[in-house]
Order: C-alpha cells, then structure tokens, then sequence
C-alpha cells in the first residue's frame, strides 16, 4: 500500500448556522450520551495502517485548543496509536483543493490523500474505500444514495499537481472537471446510505434519528440523569453530564453536557447547549440554546467541562 495521508476539514469562513448558533464544533456534536461525531470519523478510520497521519484543519485557534483535548480522553482508544494533529488553516484564500495540494506537499507522487469533510457522518470505512483505488486510478469518490458526495475521497498525490500553487481553487468546481478534462481516471464508491450532514438543528437532530438506539434513553435512565418521573420521547440525546429533573418532558431533542431541564419543563426537536438551564416550566421548541444565547441563566463552565468546543470546514 503507498503511503496515505488523511486529511480533515473541520473549520469553515463562513460558519454553519449551527455553528453560528451554538459556537460548538462538529466534531464535538454528541450522537449518543458518550459518543460524538468525533468518535464517529475515528471509527470509520479504524483498519487502515497506524503510520498514516491524519491532520484535522480548523480555522478558529480556539479548535485547536478543543480538539486535543477530546483526542487525549482514555475513551478515544479508536485513535490510539495513530499520530493526529490539529492545524490552522494556514491559506483560507487557497480554497479545499488548494489547501489539500499544499498540505500533501512534499509527498511522493505515488502517495494517496484521504480528503475528509468532518460535518459529515461517515458511510463507508476508509478501508473499504482504500480498496477501490486500481494502479491506473487517480482518485475515488464516495457518493451516497442519488450519488451525492458524501465527504470521503482519495487522490493519488500526483493529481494534485492539476492544482495551481497559487490562488483559489475548489474541488467540485475547479479540481474534479480538471482531472476528467486531463483523462485521469477517477473511481466511484456508491453506497445505499443516504448522506447526512450537520449544519443546522433541523439536519442535526435528522442525524440523532437516524443514529437513535432504542437502548439508550433506558442506559441513561439507569446512571440517575435522567428523573425517574421525566419523559424521553423519540430519538433523545441527554449527553454526560446533562440532567433532566422530575415531570420534565424531552421529545426528539439534545441536552448537552452541564445542560439541566428543571421540573416540568417541556423540550421539544431542541437542542440545549452545554451548561445551559431550561427553568421549571419553561417551553422550548424547535429552538436552539446555548450559552451565549440565554446569558446569565448559564453557568459557566472550565474550558475542559464536557470537553470543550469549536469548528466545520466543508468542501466547496
């Protein structure tokens, strides 16, 4: 196998609405009360050589700072033993193609680069997508259901170089057609799954369903969280950390770590941020609350405190 380079877009210029909203990264986005999306990419890496790198770009500094401590949690062991850093997005002028050409920089030509977008959930291990990729074959994309991108692909280091040291350049638009145009050849992995991506509370909360294991609300339940007398109805999240206090009623909604619903409080298709407090009570629908949303009403929590926030870099 040639030596393989992954890369990870996890920052963005223009934030996703729920980044905007919540100020929390992707990557940091809870699926279920111990596993987030995070977990999720490192899982779908799970079987390919240890020695590839994988490098996750952000561009808010705060990221950085974020993500290595959610990697340095015992409970990561999917990521064990592979060597994982955290960048600033040194160029945001370059655009995806002409960050991942500068990246792989350096590289023999024969070298693949796995190019990942973090707000996506994985279809396809990296392995299974690794195996597609013939001597003649310049890249692979991973499509899902109606063959939509879904944010895995792998470029010999090679075709890179159909990409111009300076300047913008994207890969949908500008990258791609040139590979076609020059008669690279480039593989398609299709899956059945449908494609999913978090960038607002209404595709997040879709994630959440689409991930929902019926077990869950019980195992929650059962470390004390979640009131005996309180109601988890549909695909819930109620995250480490996170409580929900007697009568109170939770519908197809997220309560992040440090987040409390008081008595009687009714929460529905909502997500509720970290250290965020919901009074007695109180309605919440179809919205989002975070922290610097509601102000004073939420505590303020260390840096470290349910592990922390921050970034979601999309490719064009």
């Amino acid at each position: 196998m040639p030596q393989l380079s992954i890369i990870m877009l996890a920052g963005s210029l223009r934030p996703s609405p729920l980044r905007a909203e919540l100020d929390e990264s992707v990557l940091r986005m809870p699926l279920r009360a111990d596993y987030c999306l995070l977990d999720g990419w490192l899982e779908a890496l799970s079987g390919v050589e240890p020695s590839a790198e994988l490098r996750i770009v952000v561009t808010d500094l705060r990221d950085i700072d974020t993500l290595n401590g959610m990697l340095a949690r015992p409970s990561r062991r999917q990521g064990a033993g592979r060597k994982i850093g955290v960048i600033r997005e040194p160029n945001a002028w370059r655009g995806t193609a002409g960050l991942v050409r500068d990246l792989a920089e350096g590289l023999p030509p024969e070298a693949l680069v796995a190019v990942l977008e973090a707000g996506c959930l994985p279809v396809a291990p990296l392995r299974e997508v690794l195996s597609a990729i013939s001597a003649d074959c310049g890249g692979v994309i991973v499509a899902g259901r109606d063959r939509e991108p879904a944010g895995i692909s792998v470029f010999r280091r090679a075709a890179l170089d159909r990409v111009s040291r300076i300047g913008y350049s994207d890969m949908k638009e500008q990258f791609i057609p040139a590979l076609h145009q020059q008669e690279f050849k480039i593989a398609l992995v299709e899956r059945d799954d449908p494609v999913l991506r978090i960038r607002d509370r209404r595709s997040y909360l879709q994630v959440i369903a689409n991930c929902h294991d019926v077990t869950e609300n019980a195992s929650v339940n059962g470390e004390r969280k979640v009131d005996a007398s309180a109601r988890l109805i549909g695909p819930c999240v109620i995250e480490r950390g996170g409580s929900v206090d007697a009568g109170a009623i939770v519908h197809e909604s997220v309560v992040m770590s440090g987040a409390r619903i008081e008595a009687g409080a009714v929460v529905s298709r909502s997500v509720i941020g970290r250290g965020v407090v919901v009074e007695a009570g109180e309605r919440v629908i179809e919205r989002i609350l975070s922290p610097v949303a509601v102000g004073a009403r939420a505590p303020q929590l260390p840096a470290w405190q349910g592990e922390s926030s921050q970034g979601n870099l999309a490719t064009e």
